[in-house]
């Protein structure tokens, strides 16, 4: 009955919308640096929040996850060792997925079409096979049932993708 959203703006604000009173409430702030185009999934009753852009360029690669029940944030594992922004992400199966974006690597961005998992009860992200696309950043992932999908975005310059492509958790990308 509830839905969450945050960050953004390089913030680290945290809201809860309740559907049957169509009120929005304050919840704990992210106790992290505020961030734009950040990455989230929710697995069972808890929300993940990670990677970004802060307001002075950096990209970053922490993970956090809320406690909806405790109104809490535990960090997590880093994804990868680069900083990350504007990634597609969903869940389904008890595990969480990241894929494309641009990463901050040697100085540079580069864009992306990798394919992470997160793993909540190791608390580990393990590097899935790269995706058979176009890499990119902006796109677009959700989950229906037990499969996933990315797609969309852009290169970065002139680009733009109308692609989707659904995983399933054979890691099988088609």
């Amino acid at each position: 009955n509830f839905g969450y959203m945050g960050t953004g703006d390089y913030l680290n604000d945290f809201w809860k919308y309740d559907q049957n009173t169509n009120v929005w409430s304050v919840c704990s702030s992210l106790p992290s640096v505020g961030r734009s185009l950040a990455s989230s999934f929710v697995i069972g009753s808890n929300g993940y929040v990670g990677c970004g852009l802060t307001s002075n360029g950096n990209y970053l690669n922490d993970f956090w996850e809320y406690n909806s029940t405790n109104n809490t944030w535990t960090q997590k594992a880093n994804i990868d060792i680069y900083g990350r922004r504007a990634a597609s992400s969903f869940a389904f199966g008890g595990m969480g997925y990241i894929a494309l974006g641009s990463i901050w690597k040697n100085s540079q961005q580069l864009l992306t079409n990798d394919l992470w998992e997160y793993d909540p009860n190791s608390n580990t992200w393990n590097q899935l096979d790269t995706l058979p696309s176009y890499k990119r950043r902006g796109g677009i992932g959700f989950s229906i049932g037990s499969k996933g999908y990315v797609g969309f975005g852009f290169d970065g310059g002139i680009g733009t993708y109308e692609d989707l492509w659904e995983f399933t958790k054979s890691c099988d990308v088609s």
